[in-house]
């Protein structure tokens, strides 16, 4: 089998098209030879002269390869998580001039500027201790000029667990992003499955092309133009068009209460909080064995939520971070 190009200047050149093709797949320009039956012979809808010798298959370039470019744009849409991650992680973990990782919750992503110098930013919404140690451990196995962790959290973080929560779409961030990289379920008993968009290909290296797309999001940062933060920060208030800052005293209130009402829900979860203070333990003790800061970083929170968040996350949080033998 042998891929052909019949360039057509401005549309379609040979270096467009060759990193589409699987490496193995010979491809070559085409200048009238007598093709195969195996062959495919690539071409312009904009080029008049399309008539090809022999008996290989015509392929339209824009048609063709825009109906790929669609499922992949679907995927990265859908799992926008999980490339993002991944590409976060490669940089971090071939990019030697990166020193520092910042990490943890939402807290991190929302807050942490996404420009901060010599950082990769490997915080997601939802992502708990658990998998932001697996992605702390992945980084340092293979960047060994890592000095500084920046683990961002609230205090009622140590009494959280993604792979035991009920709710769906939690749930699903394991089986969009957290499985598919490290291949752990943590006490996830029953996964969803995760919906795939990518298509099957004899010529087209789908692995290959999508890393190139997805780096190009990457790039962009998490939050650009096209991803505000605003549409993705949570709201529980009715009016969603609102801001925090258009609320009223009394709507702010009321959010705050709502907020803290829902993490108050997981100090029933004791087991989860036992079993994070010896993962945070092991890493202070990891982090000291390898020479590097372990900051953790409580994040602002508004008044609102303070006086409605249980005293007893605070209280337990410190408690712990007392009694780590590692430095923090």
């Amino acid at each position: 089998m042998i891929v052909y190009i019949k360039e057509y200047p401005g549309k379609l050149t040979q270096s467009t098209v060759r990193v589409w093709i699987k490496d193995f797949i010979p491809v070559s320009l085409y200048n009238g030879e007598c093709t195969s039956y195996q062959d495919y012979v690539i071409i312009s809808k904009y080029d008049n002269h399309k008539n090809i010798t022999g008996d290989a298959t015509i392929l339209i370039y824009e048609d063709f390869f825009e109906s790929f470019s669609q499922n992949i744009l679907e995927e990265i849409n859908y799992n926008y998580d999980y490339y993002y991650l991944y590409n976060a992680l490669e940089e971090a973990k071939n990019n030697t001039a990166i020193d520092t990782i910042v990490t943890g919750s939402s807290y991190g992503l929302f807050g942490i500027d996404q420009s901060l110098p010599s950082s990769v930013n490997l915080s997601l919404m939802s992502q708990d201790l658990y998998y932001s140690v697996m992605g702390i451990k992945d980084v340092c196995e293979y960047n060994h000029n890592i000095k500084n962790i920046v683990l961002c959290c609230s205090y009622y973080y140590l009494y959280s667990d993604l792979s035991m929560t009920q709710n769906p779409t939690e749930i699903s961030r394991i089986s969009k992003v957290y499985y598919p990289l490290f291949h752990d379920l943590h006490n996830t008993l029953h996964l969803p499955p995760k919906i795939n968009f990518l298509p099957e290909s004899k010529l087209i290296d789908i692995h290959k092309v999508i890393q190139l797309f997805s780096r190009e999001e990457y790039v962009n940062h998490y939050f650009n133009n096209e991803r505000p933060k605003t549409r993705f920060a949570t709201k529980v208030w009715d009016d969603i068009s609102k801001t925090w800052q258009q609320l009223s005293e009394e709507n702010r209130k009321q959010a705050g209460i709502i907020r803290a009402d829902l993490h108050n829900s997981g100090i029933k979860y004791v087991n989860s909080f036992k079993e994070n203070e010896r993962i945070l333990e092991n890493l202070s003790q990891y982090c000291d064995e390898k020479k590097i800061n372990l900051v953790i970083l409580s994040t602002p929170i508004s008044s609102y939520y303070r006086e409605a968040s249980l005293p007893q996350y605070k209280e337990d949080f410190y408690r712990v971070l007392n009694n780590i033998q590692g430095t923090i």
